[in-house]
């Protein structure tokens, strides 16, 4: 993934992998109507800093971790069954509507 762009209702956050810095970015949107015609301000950006850790490779490091350790994993495999199962069940619920 390179670039991610949600827009709301008020509001647009752009995530954009490739940049050094600034990489996500909200804007507070300006759109207005005058005499008809749609009026767009191009707001200026409210940086966000956050950890630039990559989150796979902190999951490898836990992984490895509690093996080494014994430990047991913040998600474990009880966690993926149960996600699972919850999906499946979403799933056919959403089946059962069409």
């Amino acid at each position: 993934m390179q670039k991610l762009v949600v827009v709301g209702e008020k509001r647009m956050a752009v995530f954009d992998d490739v940049r050094k810095t600034d990489k996500l970015q909200f804007y507070e949107k300006r759109i207005d109507l005058v005499n008809g015609q749609f009026v767009v301000e191009r707001p200026t950006a409210q940086s966000i800093e956050f950890p630039s850790d990559e989150p796979l490779l902190l999951e490898c490091q836990h992984f490895i971790e509690c093996i080494e350790t014994r430990r047991t994993p913040k998600t474990d495999g009880h966690d993926a069954w149960r996600d699972g199962h919850e999906r499946h069940s979403f799933h056919s619920v959403l089946s059962r509507s069409e």
